[in-house]
């Protein structure tokens, strides 16, 4: 192995290895609130293309490591999605309050109406 192929095994390793951290801390925190969407898009385009070029040009290593960097990447953007997802439906349910449910003891359990009504 060439000092320069040396050189791209690590650049590809560190590629794939920076990534572990923000994985971690998202499955950790169930949050991607301080993750950027179009860092993480770019990424695994860029990962991508590496992955094919690596491919055409029949090198494992950098396949290889390239693969793990879009594997990587797309479990990222999937948490993206899946955690985004639920803090919308989380908001959505937080802000639009039911007075129906709420706990009204001025008319003794009594229905005046006025409780039915359901804010959308």
């Amino acid at each position: 192995m060439s000092a320069t192929d040396i050189i791209g095994t690590i650049a590809t390793a560190i590629g794939f290895i920076v990534q572990l951290p923000q994985a971690y801390t998202i499955y950790k925190n169930k949050t991607t609130e301080n993750v950027n969407l179009y860092t993480y898009i770019l990424w695994l385009v860029g990962s991508t293309c590496w992955t094919i070029y690596g491919l055409r040009k029949a090198d494992v290593i950098l396949t290889v490591s390239s693969g793990f960097s879009t594997l990587i990447a797309s479990v990222i953007l999937i948490m993206y999605v899946i955690f985004e997802q639920r803090r919308r439906v989380s908001n959505l349910t937080a802000s639009h309050h039911c007075p129906s449910e709420s706990k009204d003891n001025t008319n003794d359990g009594e229905n005046t109406g006025k409780d039915m009504v359901m804010q959308v």
